[in-house]
């Protein structure tokens, strides 16, 4: 999943150089077209994107969490799998069923809020496009200034020039971040020390007692996360 990640944001490395080129000059028409008045737009436009990189960044930490708990969930899965045979024997499906679904509902939830923050900043990026266009069109007449169709098209044909730049951002924005936390976890990895043996923490952990012809289990799993 990490490689996907990286792998992602490496075939978006030509658009993401192109993106700001193609905006400074398509805004560098509009100013010669409309003059200053759509630096209001453009300024609501600044705010829009700001907006998306505080949600991008959160979406980081949203997505740390994430990744450290599916981490938690395969290994405990990993477990159960690898001594199936004990459980089996001692009838322990329903309790170690219930530990695996605790930690994927953990799982859900951060995967929930990173849905959260990408439908945010795709519904923030197709509304701010609209918006601009709307702001420098009626600050144009309030400040006196006739608006002509030959100018509303024009200025609407310049627009769209330069807006599948508007909406490849967000999406290199979030890729990007996505592909740091990836990295990081990679070296991580990478530069940890050699495990020669892998222990079985169920055998370590799992104590079984007989008492009144009942078997009481002890110390399962500690709480990872």
């Amino acid at each position: 999943m990490d490689a996907r990640r990286i792998n992602a944001v490496a075939w978006m490395l030509n658009i993401l150089i192109l993106c700001p080129f193609t905006i400074l000059f398509g805004l560098t028409y509009l100013y010669v077209l409309m003059g200053w008045t759509f630096l209001p737009g453009l300024v609501l436009f600044f705010v829009f994107m700001a907006v998306n990189v505080l949600v991008v960044k959160k979406g980081m930490h949203f997505l740390k969490e994430f990744m450290k708990v599916r981490g938690v969930r395969i290994k405990r899965t990993d477990e159960v799998f690898s001594n199936i045979k004990l459980i089996k024997a001692y009838s322990l499906e329903r309790f170690f069923l219930k530990k695996i679904v605790d930690v994927r509902g953990k799982e859900l939830n951060w995967l929930k809020l990173l849905l959260y923050r990408n439908i945010f900043t795709m519904v923030n990026a197709n509304i701010g496009p609209g918006v601009f266009l709307l702001t420098i069109f009626a600050v144009h007449v309030a400040a006196g200034n006739q608006l002509t169709s030959g100018k509303i098209f024009t200025t609407i044909s310049v627009f769209n020039s330069f807006i599948w730049a508007l909406y490849y951002l967000p999406n290199i924005f979030i890729n990007f971040i996505d592909m740091l936390t990836s990295s990081e976890r990679l070296t991580n990895y990478l530069l940890s020390e050699k495990i020669e043996k892998w222990p079985n923490l169920f055998s370590e952990r799992v104590l079984l007692k007989t008492e009144r012809s009942e078997i009481r289990v002890a110390a399962l799993f500690d709480e990872e996360y």
